[in-house]
C-alpha cells in the first residue's frame, strides 16, 4: 500500500471510527449484555492508544489515560452508575478531539 492509499484510507476511516466509538459510549447506560461492555472496552482502548500516539500534549495524554481506564486485559472495576458519567464524559472527549485528530494527520 503506498502512501496515498494510506492517508486516503486513515482519513476517511478516522473520523467514521471516532464516530462510533463516541456513539458506543453514550449506549453504554443502557441496560446491555456484558459482552457490550467488553467490545466497548476494546474498542475503546485501542482507539486511544492510536489517538495518544498521534496526538501531543496534553490531548495525548488524556487519549492515554483512557487508554489505561478502558484496558480490557487489567480491568478498572467501577460501578455501573461511576461509569455512566465516565462513558458520556468519553464520549464527548471524542467528538471534541475529532477536528484535531484530522488536523493532526494532516500535518503529518
Amino acid at each position: 500500500m503506498n502512501s496515498s492509499e494510506d492517508k486516503d484510507f486513515t482519513d476517511g476511516n478516522w473520523a467514521a471510527t471516532c464516530l462510533v466509538i463516541a456513539a458506543l459510549l453514550f449506549a453504554a447506560p443502557l441496560d446491555l449484555p456484558y459482552g457490550y461492555y467488553t467490545f466497548l472496552r476494546w474498542a475503546v482502548s485501542l482507539m486511544s492508544v492510536a489517538a495518544a500516539f498521534r496526538l501531543q500534549a496534553p490531548l495525548g495524554l488524556t487519549f492515554g489515560a483512557i487508554a489505561i481506564l478502558y484496558n480490557p486485559l487489567i480491568i478498572v472495576g467501577l460501578s455501573k452508575a461511576t461509569w455512566t458519567p465516565i462513558n458520556i464524559v468519553v464520549g464527548f472527549i471524542f467528538l471534541v478531539a475529532l477536528p484535531k485528530l484530522k488536523e493532526d494527520k494532516k500535518s503529518s
